[in-house]
């Protein structure tokens, strides 16, 4: 036994959602593509421009406490007075201008408060400090350091790493900033000068402190880690992880202008020292970046979740419960059939309420009016007139209501309204049972506008109506519903394309002349052949067809127009195949008397 599987139907309310949230997601992913391709990049290569600065800053920090080292010993070497005590010292000197030195170079320091010892020695070994108490204690440095050593063989100067003397500090950067700075840190700063006719390396040993201070503060606005090293190789100052430490020497080593690199999930940057011939070599871990861009990502990610997600929770449940009324009544209407039972009124407050109000009364009318001819059995003019009217009324209120379901599952609610309104408005007048025989032409003409509104809508038309109505023409009477039928056959038998849409121009004119009004109706459409337009004429617009291609619409209004006016009317039918076709129809203006059911049978003169 064959097992048919069926597609599971959704509602017009779950259609509106998923497309609503398929909508939502395609927005997040093209929102994240564009961010993954042009806004993260963008921040990336902002944060390597600031990375890039705080080296820069550093470099400049460090060249000025240089340039303040060599200015300090320039200027004293330049002065008379250091010369001439020089020249009594050195290379033998009696204790008393040792003396003098002595306290000449302590007093001298007085003008840099970052220098708190300074030293001058010759290549014999003689050597004067400023202070003779700390002389021990700071010597060491100079001693143990062999590139101060070899000044004395070229004449060049030389910037110390920095050290902590109270502390056995290994130089990978693990000991924290501020406790560093607490621990008294300096430098010394040698260069070999001509002095006194002799040649001499004067030394000064330098605070460090209000230094490092001002780079970890560089450092803290762009890079994580990051090292000093001098031109030997040898670190001048650390804040970077050891694991990192082999990887900075390495790239120092090829450093001669900024540069970037990205190894091992860390990207570093490196800076030369000008100044010493060293460079700075900055480190920071690719989530870094990350970090710093993650609250504006999720700043980002909630604009794009909460709002949709507050909207669905308001809006869902009121959505699903009125667009289940309105596919509750297109489903009823689909499938009427006279002496069907009316509708049931849904009281909700809204088009939904209107028009199952309207539907029910129309259900009601009609099939009042079909029991009373079946009771009756009268075949009087106005009982025929009155079922001509209405017959095609269930048949273009199912179509108006699947124009609302195709609107509804396209969640425009705002064109549902709009196409509500217009059937309202030609529901009601159709209900009009104080005028089911005439109509003013104004007011045909303003019911013909909504019906068109309806249709453009439903066929996504392009089409032009244009109207052109006599002055003395607009409070006129005519047929009711005969200009709605005259344009629905054009649209249908003339502008009907093969792949269902509509377009051309439609043209309404209506006139009066003298004791007559005419009407005219054309279109630019399809036109019709000779042998059918014949049959038309022929049969008085009567076809066998039982199909769309009838032109039921003109033969309506023929038989209407021979109950009401017997033979004083004429109805006529032009066309040529490709040019359009022109409906004209004259026929004497009649009086009408509002509420009642008949009407006066003199024309007006």
């Amino acid at each position: 036994m064959e097992v048919r599987k069926t597609k599971r139907k959704l509602s017009i309310s779950q259609k509106i959602i998923r497309r609503a949230l398929l909508a939502y997601i395609a927005v997040l992913v093209i929102s994240l593509v564009l961010a993954e391709a042009l806004i993260i990049p963008r921040l990336r290569n902002d944060a390597e421009i600031n990375s890039l600065e705080s080296l820069k800053r550093i470099q400049d920090q460090y060249n000025l406490i240089v340039e303040d080292a060599s200015d300090y010993l320039s200027g004293l070497s330049s002065l008379q007075t250091f010369r001439e005590y020089l020249r009594n010292c050195i290379p033998e000197g009696t204790e008393a201008a040792r003396a003098r030195l002595t306290l000449y170079l302590g007093a001298f320091q007085q003008s840099n408060t970052r220098v708190f010892f300074t030293m001058i020695e010759n290549e014999d070994g003689n050597m004067i400090s400023s202070n003779l108490f700390m002389k021990d204690k700071y010597l060491r440095y100079v001693r143990e350091n062999p590139h101060h050593e070899k000044l004395f063989s070229m004449r060049t100067s030389y910037v110390s790493p920095i050290y902590y003397p109270d502390v056995d500090f290994a130089k990978d950067g693990t000991v924290d900033s501020t406790v560093l700075s607490s621990l008294n840190p300096f430098f010394f700063f040698s260069e070999r000068l001509y002095i006194a006719g002799q040649d001499c390396v004067l030394t000064l040993f330098y605070k460090a402190a209000p230094f490092i201070r001002l780079i970890d503060a560089a450092a803290n606005t762009g890079i994580g880690e990051y090292l000093l090293i001098d031109k030997y190789g040898e670190i001048i100052y650390s804040q970077m992880s050891e694991e990192h430490v082999a990887i900075a020497k390495e790239l120092a080593s090829n450093v001669f202008a900024p540069q970037i690199y990205r190894k091992e999930h860390s990207i570093y940057y490196t800076q030369p020292l000008h100044a010493t011939g060293g460079y700075i070599v900055g480190c920071r871990n690719s989530w870094d970046l990350l970090k710093q861009v993650s609250p504006l990502i999720f700043s980002a990610l909630g604009m794009l979740i909460i709002p949709p997600l507050i909207i669905y929770i308001s809006i869902a449940p009121i959505t699903r419960h009125s667009l289940s009324e309105v596919q509750n009544l297109s489903d009823k209407m689909k499938d009427f059939k006279l002496g069907d039972a009316p509708p049931e009124i849904v009281e909700t407050g809204d088009e939904a309420e209107h028009i199952s109000r309207i539907l029910n009364n129309l259900v009601t009318s009609i099939n009042s009016q079909s029991e009373e001819l079946v009771r009756k059995e009268q075949e009087n003019a106005e009982t025929r007139y009155k079922l001509l009217t209405t017959q095609l009324d269930p048949h273009f209120v199912s179509n108006t209501m699947n124009i609302v379901n195709i609107m509804a599952r396209h969640g425009k609610t705002e064109d549902i309204q709009i196409i509500n309104n217009a059937l309202i408005r030609i529901l009601r007048n159709r209900l009009n049972t104080s005028q089911a025989v005439f109509g003013t032409v104004k007011d045909e003409v303003e019911l013909l506008r909504q019906y068109m509104l309806i249709v453009g809508y439903r066929y996504a038309t392009n089409v032009n109506v244009s109207y052109d109505v006599s002055e003395d023409a607009g409070e006129r009477l005519i047929l009711k519903n005969m200009l709605h039928l005259l344009v629905e056959n054009s649209l249908f038998h003339g502008l009907l394309k093969e792949d269902d849409s509509i377009s051309g121009s439609i043209t309404v004119n209506v006139y009066t002349n003298g004791a007559k009004i005419g009407i005219e109706e054309s279109d630019d459409g399809t036109g019709i052949e000779p042998e059918r337009l014949a049959l038309l004429r022929e049969n008085d617009f009567l076809l066998e067809e039982k199909n769309r291609n009838a032109h039921i619409g003109l033969r309506n209004i023929y038989e209407r127009l021979g109950y009401i006016y017997g033979n004083d009317f004429t109805m006529e039918i032009f066309s040529e195949p490709g040019e359009g076709t022109t409906v004209v129809i004259t026929a004497p203006i009649f009086q009408y008397s509002i509420g009642t059911e008949g009407r006066q049978n003199s024309p007006l003169s």
